[in-house]
């Protein structure tokens, strides 16, 4: 730990224990990359340069036909009929990722979400999913600890506004409590992680576990960084702002989140025989594909199944068509475990231990 005047920066050691994504909000089609099954890498064009290699080339007309009227076609069969060289395609390569298990040779290219990246296209976990995660862990931490928690009346007549001021709105700073001036989050900051290494990405799939271990692969693919790698952060606690919460509530608040998460939500489901077995111990779940448990604050606040019953009302109600009036009987709900394979075992999405706040 650095103190600096009244700011205390950490450093923050987290280790992905499945695959995490975070997306950037832009999608790959089957046009637009390609897949090289010798090597087991897709590989993504600057698309610029491409384009400048088929005007340099004449190839427009080619171009437009393989674009409007060749549905089955892929990007690696423009490249090769066109007589683009390797080196024509080194000099067009932006970057390329292990395919892992979710492309096949001769089987369907589909859609990739791209992970985010920074101004020199290098993937980053953004700082502000793990505040996030840790927002979740705190409230969790503080809901368990209340001893005249909201009723559940309550919490149907408040919105989850209202939960988040009662909680993390503290600081007093305005009379508008619902202001988020008022939030003890203001007092931690967290920074982007360093840049990952592209030689730890990997592309995964989404499946769904139902609650007797039945899985439901969908056609999805997300650019993931892969389990075991080390993502480096510095977290910044302001202590002029911070007057309740200190660096062991944070550790406190990780350790029992991975708790509650490990002995309420998980037991719910029948694991796979090729899952891997995480005990999640001081673990924060991140990222897009987590799931609906690992963001919210109902369990903690009704109980495992209290909360079962508003959960299931809840998602019956957004989502009509999935069955979630059957979720109760199911014993859990939502009733779909979100996860993934790799290397021919199946892994949590976005599960990341805690190693290290120094």
């Amino acid at each position: 730990m650095i103190q600096k005047g009244h700011l205390k920066v950490y450093d923050m050691l987290l280790e992905t224990k499945g695959p995490l994504f975070i997306g950037s909000g832009r999608r790959y089609t089957k046009k637009e990359y390609c897949f090289d099954p010798s090597t087991k890498k897709a590989i993504f064009l600057d698309m610029e340069k491409f384009m400048n290699k088929v005007v340099e080339y004449g190839l427009m007309d080619q171009y437009e036909h393989f674009m409007l009227f060749r549905d089955s076609a892929y990007l690696h069969d423009f490249i090769r009929e066109c007589g683009f060289s390797d080196a024509d395609l080194e000099k067009m390569k932006l970057y390329e990722t292990y395919v892992g298990d979710a492309l096949v040779e001769n089987r369907s290219l589909m859609e990739i979400q791209e992970f985010v990246h920074d101004a020199q296209n290098r993937p980053y976990v953004p700082g502000s999913s793990l505040k996030g995660a840790l927002r979740t862990a705190l409230l969790i931490k503080m809901i368990l600890q209340d001893q005249d928690k909201p009723t559940v009346t309550s919490i149907r007549r408040h919105d989850a506004d209202s939960i988040e001021t009662r909680y993390l709105h503290t600081l007093g700073l305005t009379q508008k409590t619902r202001n988020a001036v008022n939030s003890v989050m203001r007092g931690i900051m967290i920074s982007d992680s360093l840049p990952i290494d592209r030689s730890d990405m990997v592309l995964t799939r989404k499946d769904d576990l139902s609650v007797s271990g039945v899985r439901k692969s969908i056609n999805m693919i997300r650019e993931s960084v892969k389990p075991g790698v080390k993502l480096h952060f510095k977290l910044t606690l302001d202590t002029s702002v911070l007057k309740a919460i200190d660096i062991d509530d944070i550790r406190d608040a990780i350790s029992q989140f991975g708790r509650f998460y490990r002995e309420t939500y998980i037991p719910m489901f029948r694991l796979p025989q090729n899952a891997v077995q995480e005990d999640f111990s001081d673990c924060l779940v991140l990222g897009g594909g987590s799931g609906y448990f690992a963001k919210n604050i109902i369990y903690p606040l009704c109980g495992k199944q209290e909360g079962l019953r508003l959960v299931s009302e809840f998602m019956t109600q957004t989502f009509r068509n999935h069955k979630h009036h059957e979720d109760v009987k199911l014993g859990a709900s939502p009733h779909r475990l979100k996860h993934t394979n790799y290397h021919g075992h199946s892994y949590h999405f976005g599960v990341c231990k805690v190693l290290e706040i120094s």
